[in-house]
């Protein structure tokens, strides 16, 4: 008799996509939003959210239950769906080694020593191929955990930077009109198109009612969180210091401490943020 066969839950998956998208998120959405916009640069995430909530909803239409393999297939027909799922794989190997390479230069930068950037590379490639071999439930367990861990680290960050927001940093928005505003709602657009590939597993994906709901709430959460943290970072650093920093984030994990408990966490971060680097 043929085994039982495992599948993920939804909010597994949206674990798997929400933990994916915190490194890119952290590391590139500043940078592009704060060039874009400026002061308004914040609103972005929010901006993108109702393009992001129908990006889901085609997709979901397309794969339906089957995956978006076979969905792609479906609806391009066999020659020219292999063409469209070829094209998204080699640009999945040019961001996976992008990822890999940004994730080892943070590990090294963070331990602020002599060291090897292969080798902090080499790890990480050996620990995604690891992930990668075992069954897609237990990937989908580790990612709860993951993003449980990022989320209380990123929360840590925030909460003790909120002090020191400064209102002239992010108010009014509107100085430079609504253009540059979309613009960087296109920039964000753009970062949370990452989380495209995790279509990849709805075919492992357990469904059933009220999935719609499930994603329009993780989602809504998840561009809430990043417009918060475009808020912190834009009210510490100002607009102009927050573009031409590399990784405004983790420089304002720099920043932050308890007088009398811990001074620097960046190197903390730093390292817990691989589990946003490995899915």
């Amino acid at each position: 008799m043929e085994a039982k066969r495992e599948l993920l839950s939804r909010t597994q998956l949206m674990s798997i996509l929400w933990v994916s998208l915190l490194a890119p998120a952290a590391e590139l959405l500043p940078r592009a939003a704060f060039s874009a916009a400026g002061r308004g640069a914040w609103t972005a995430p929010l901006l993108a959210l109702p393009v992001m909530l129908l990006a889901g909803w085609l997709v979901g239409r397309v794969c339906r239950e089957e995956g978006f393999s076979a969905g792609v297939e479906r609806c391009f027909g066999r020659l020219a769906g292999t063409v469209v799922l070829l094209v998204y794989m080699a640009w999945a190997v040019v961001l996976l080694s992008l990822r890999l390479r940004l994730c080892a230069q943070r590990l090294l930068d963070a331990g602020r020593r002599d060291g090897s950037l292969w080798f902090f590379l080499i790890t990480t490639a050996v620990a995604a191929v690891w992930m990668a071999w075992g069954k897609v439930t237990a990937f989908g367990r580790s990612a709860q955990v993951m993003l449980t861990t990022l989320l209380l680290a990123a929360g840590v960050v925030l909460g003790l930077s909120v002090f020191r927001v400064q209102v002239e940093n992010v108010l009014p928005l509107w100085t430079g009109g609504f253009g540059p505003v979309f613009r960087a709602a296109g920039s964000a657009c753009g970062v949370l198109g990452y989380g495209l590939y995790a279509a990849f597993l709805l075919g492992d994906t357990k469904w059933g009612k009220g999935e719609g709901k499930v994603f329009l709430w993780w989602t809504t959460a998840g561009c809430v969180l990043l417009t918060v943290s475009l808020l912190v970072i834009n009210g510490c650093f100002g607009p102009a210091l927050a573009q031409s920093l590399s990784s405004p984030f983790f420089s304002l994990a720099k920043s932050v401490g308890v007088e009398g408990a811990f001074q620097r966490v960046e190197s903390v971060v730093a390292a817990l943020w691989i589990f946003a680097d490995l899915p």
